[in-house]
């Protein structure tokens, strides 16, 4: 009993605390869910306990003493893991307390997808390359690169596999895709730079347009870093591997073996760089989701 009274307490701090934070930052729909968090964990099991609410307030002051003065990405990461230590703490053995399971499921969901929406907020806010701008300069110099390295891009040139960018993730991930995304184009063109003679296409651009997307990749890819890193640092957990690129990373075998079994051709190569031009656009509507939602 003890166990479950001491969630309770804990969780109510993890619901009051942030809310100081988003009061201030304007943030009206991740208070609104907070607010439904503190209704169904009164609503489960009842009327707080006094001495509950006593340690309360004694922990609520030590929590925004531990975000005070901090950058606004360090508090997003902090209230992140917050949420998601409450969230594994109620799904642990709650068999001694007699409480609505329908609501308690229903404030589990909840206390997941607010540190889900903490970490997509943390991990976006955290890449300054975008959030500066400099994502959205460098990628209309790639543009432009791929354009004037060769003729005219044949637009309605296609492959007989596609791959769309997926659109702006709910759970922190747009960030891994640009990255991934950058890390595949230029593995194609560093792996198939021997197969390149076929075509005729401007070799001072051509290496720009590498210099562009590896300098994409490396800014993207630290602002990954930093973000994985902060998560194994608070909760030891880097919560950022999955299914999220492998799709991708597919897609550009395929487009390796479509070069193949083209033997490398001129035309190949013209496919794959109008596909190539096509793929930086989707990227660029990623990116620019990525920062809306951000601002």
């Amino acid at each position: 009993m003890m166990k479950t009274m001491l969630a309770q307490c804990f969780c109510v701090l993890v619901a009051c605390s942030p809310a100081l934070f988003l009061k201030c930052n304007g943030d009206t729909i991740q208070l609104k869910l907070i607010n439904d968090s503190l209704h169904l964990l009164q609503d489960m099991g009842g009327k707080f306990p006094n001495h509950c609410m006593k340690e309360v307030t004694g922990l609520s002051v030590q929590f925004r003493s531990l975000i005070h003065g901090k950058e606004e990405t360090d508090i997003l990461w902090t209230i992140h893991n917050t949420f998601k230590l409450a969230s594994n703490l109620y799904n642990s053995d709650l068999k001694s307390v007699d409480w609505d399971e329908f609501k308690l499921n229903e404030f589990k969901d909840l206390l997941y997808r607010q540190a889900v929406e903490f970490k997509r907020d943390a991990f976006s806010l955290g890449c300054k390359w975008i959030q500066n701008g400099q994502y959205k300069s460098k990628s209309k110099v790639t543009l432009n690169l791929l354009k004037q390295m060769g003729g005219e891009l044949v637009i309605n040139s296609t492959v007989p596999f596609r791959y769309t960018v997926p659109p702006h993730s709910q759970k922190g991930d747009d960030i891994l895709v640009l990255y991934e995304a950058h890390n595949q184009i230029g593995k194609l063109y560093i792996r198939n730079w021997d197969n390149l003679t076929s075509v005729s296409w401007n070799r001072e651009h051509l290496e720009m347009f590498q210099s562009a997307i590896h300098r994409q990749s490396v800014e993207l890819g630290k602002c990954v870093e930093d973000a994985v890193q902060e998560e194994m640092t608070i909760s030891g957990d880097m919560g950022l591997q999955g299914n999220t690129t492998k799709r991708m990373k597919r897609y550009f075998k395929k487009l390796e073996a479509y070069l193949k079994s083209k033997n490398y051709t001129a035309n190949a190569w013209e496919t794959i760089r109008t596909q190539i031009w096509k793929f930086v656009i989707q990227l660029d509507l990623l990116a620019a989701a990525n920062k809306r939602f951000t601002e």
